[in-house]
């Protein structure tokens, strides 16, 4: 990612790093753009810490959004098939 000084994409910078991303990789290891997983799974606050299982389907991570039981939990989200995005549980 590109920096530069403008404040506005800074901004936008800040708000992607709280922000769970899917990028697709190829079989030649070649990265695809970074999709942004939406509000179904992005909270308004912190989203962090992903973990996706080795079935790629069972994503865990840490978001302090409201309807939690701490500061901090750990939520989770199930996509359908390895290309879906997921939806928050």
């Amino acid at each position: 990612m590109a920096w530069n000084s403008t404040s506005v994409q800074r901004v936008r910078a800040v708000r992607l790093l709280r922000s769970l991303l899917q990028q697709a990789c190829d079989h030649e290891r070649s990265l695809g753009d970074p999709v942004n997983l939406g509000p179904a799974v992005n909270g308004p606050l912190v989203n962090a810490v992903p973990f996706l299982a080795r079935d790629g389907l069972l994503l865990l991570f840490q978001s302090n959004r409201p309807g939690g039981y701490g500061k901090h939990d750990i939520w989770m989200t199930k996509r359908a098939s390895r290309t879906a995005l997921g939806s928050r549980r």
